[in-house]
């Protein structure tokens, strides 16, 4: 039997953290837009998309606040508009009647409308974001 050595990154690294974010937010950068409104959530790891349908309230807030933040940090004006692009998306589609915003879309219709607290501090987060 051979043993696999591994080790672990410094995940306290600035550097690891600013490069595993940069990995990330450039994953993201070229495919997950989706024309139509808000970003596909449903890629392999090869970056291949498996569900062009499905928004959780969680992620859409989770784009925003990325693409703003890296905006703030970079200055790239797509980033900008990409954080615009998504809270469009959060406001027409997420947001219900109500005021609250539905936890789950399928093919741009509510297909759970419960308001959960968690999705809801989200979408705080992802608005303050994006009004820095």
């Amino acid at each position: 039997m051979t043993s696999v050595s591994f080790s672990y990154p410094d995940f306290e690294s600035a550097e690891f953290l600013k490069d595993h974010v940069q990995k990330v937010l450039n994953f993201y950068r070229g495919r997950a837009l989706d024309p139509s409104g808000g970003f596909f959530h449903g890629f392999e790891d090869d970056g291949t998309l498996f569900d062009e349908d499905f928004r959780h309230l969680v992620s859409s807030c989770r784009f925003i606040f990325n693409f703003a933040g890296a905006y703030c940090r970079e200055g790239n004006h797509q980033d900008l508009a990409l954080a615009k692009h998504g809270l469009r998306f959060l406001t027409s589609a997420h947001q219900m009647p109500d005021g609250f915003y539905a936890w789950e879309l399928t093919a741009g219709q509510v297909s759970d409308g419960r308001a959960m607290a968690y999705g809801h501090a989200f979408v705080l987060f992802a608005a303050a974001h994006a009004l820095q």
